[in-house]
């Protein structure tokens, strides 16, 4: 069979747990583009065959550290953080 929506979500599960940068938390991250058997650059491998799969991924990050500290002063002031996210993506959303 093809490329199915969960080799998708494995190969970026994948990608996520390799990201290792000490301190730093993930917040967003955007698949950029995958590519199929090595060299073949393609935006959506949904149905494609392939040997191989692999993609490259924009991560945004923040210290753990100031996302706890400033979750914590909110939650002083009876303010409950559900989700952070970048101020850009958040603008971006907004006039969506």
């Amino acid at each position: 069979s093809g490329v199915t929506k969960q080799d998708i979500k494995k190969l970026i599960q994948k990608a996520l747990a390799e990201f290792k940068v000490p301190e730093m938390e993930v917040i967003h991250y955007f698949p950029i583009e995958f590519i199929l058997d090595g060299d073949n650059i393609v935006e959506n491998p949904m149905g494609m065959y392939g040997s191989e799969l692999s993609c490259q991924i924009h991560i945004i990050a923040a210290n753990s550290a100031k996302i706890l500290n400033l979750t914590k002063c909110l939650s002083r002031c009876q303010v409950e953080v559900k989700e952070v996210i970048s101020a850009v993506y958040a603008s971006g959303l907004s006039t969506l």
